[in-house]
């Protein structure tokens, strides 16, 4: 099929193209020094930057599925929690804010999600992982242990403990801080 591994570090040097030895400056910003950079902007800048890599390394992986990050979020969502509506799908993603009508539709327009009406609330859209769904997220489901290798291998537990107790704290209260709480603790 394809080569996980290969895809992540590839994808994480930026296609194999880019060394860190490679890179050079222009006199100016040889010149400046990095440390005037406080720690508030350098944390800012590294979550940008992890954020930006996380989603490169796994939009290489998944491409070969014809999936985007993005609905492979909301494959994993109506697989954990079963039929849902659209309303309570919005409440649990953390890609994408607001409604997702339009990534909805295109999951449905390829037969990964089906959608129907919700008895006693005629407003409300029910939606539901398919068969077809399934199966492909099943096939992205041997991605995961792979993503979590290549983090593990660069972070402790300990490390990673600290890190999700900094950033929950960060987002609480934020629709995104929100949603992951959601899916953290879901029900049974």
């Amino acid at each position: 099929m394809y080569d996980v591994s290969y895809i992540l570090s590839t994808v994480a040097l930026g296609g194999g193209r880019f060394q860190p030895t490679q890179l050079r400056l222009s006199h100016r910003l040889q010149a400046r020094s990095f440390a005037d950079m406080s720690p508030l902007q350098e944390l800012r800048f590294l979550i940008l930057a992890a954020q930006r890599t996380g989603s490169r390394m796994l939009t290489g992986v998944l491409k070969p599925l014809g999936l985007t990050p993005a609905q492979i979020e909301v494959l994993q969502v109506l697989h954990e929690f079963g039929s849902i509506t659209l309303k309570d799908l919005g409440g649990l993603l953390i890609c994408e804010s607001g409604s997702p009508s339009r990534l909805v539709a295109g999951l449905v327009d390829r037969g990964l999600i089906a959608r129907s009406s919700v008895e006693g609330d005629g407003r409300a859209i029910g939606l539901a992982l398919t068969a077809t769904g399934a199966a492909l997220l099943a096939k992205a489901a041997a991605i995961e242990p792979e993503l979590a290798k290549l983090i593990g291998g660069v972070l402790s537990a300990e490390e990673i403990a600290a890190m999700n107790a900094g950033l929950r704290k960060l987002v609480a209260g934020s629709p995104a801080g929100q949603a992951v709480e959601r899916r953290k603790h879901k029900p049974d």
